[in-house]
């Protein structure tokens, strides 16, 4: 048998479906095949974990802090102190009679260290930069007539330049004191300290 199809009695139907579907969303009614809607999720207090139990693996980042240095910076080397009272060097030659003095001399100019005995060995300059030999020292006897023997008659001689500004100090240093005669006390030591200035 066949059926026709009637527009108008399938309209009717879908109009009266979509009546019930908005009178359950809207009213609520009860006992309607439609259930409100299901409320999402919400963010939940921490749930305890009860010994034995597994709890699900979290990570944490962290972050440190840039290493920062607490130490204050070095201060840069400091010139020499140059002593201004130093007097001037009296000529060009320094002897036994200038030991443990602090004398000035101008930069370039050069000085003759004299020792009067050649028992002296000359140890130089503290500073090679300030003062700078020029050629080794020099040993020169008195002679068989005016010196007698194992005295040490004679000088020791070496020249130094004023290569900068500065400080330094020229030593020299003896063991015997003439005549097999241990030196004592400062008789055995020599020190001269030199400020070069411009």
């Amino acid at each position: 048998m066949n059926k026709r199809f009637n527009p108008g009695a399938g309209l009717a139907g879908l109009l009266a479906g979509s009546s019930l579907i908005l009178a359950a969303c809207v009213g609520g009614g009860g006992g309607s095949p439609l259930e409100s809607p299901t409320a999402l999720p919400t963010a939940s207090a921490p749930v305890a974990i009860s010994p034995g139990s597994e709890a699900s693996p979290s990570i944490e980042l962290t972050t440190s802090p840039a290493p920062t240095s607490t130490s204050a910076p070095s201060a840069a080397p400091s010139a020499p102190a140059i002593p201004a009272s130093a007097p001037p060097l009296a000529g060009s030659q320094v002897t036994e009679t200038d030991n443990g003095h602090t004398l000035r001399l101008h930069a370039g100019s050069e000085l003759k260290l004299i020792l009067h005995n050649t028992y002296w060995q000359i140890v130089g300059s503290s500073d090679l930069t300030v003062l700078a030999p020029v050629g080794a020292a020099v040993y020169s006897g008195a002679g068989m007539i005016s010196c007698i023997p194992g005295s040490g008659c004679g000088t020791v001689t070496q020249v130094f330049r004023a290569a900068g500004l500065g400080q330094a100090t020229l030593t020299a240093s003896r063991t015997s004191c003439g005549e097999a005669l241990q030196c004592t006390g400062t008789a055995g030591s020599f020190k001269v300290t030199i400020v070069v200035v411009a």
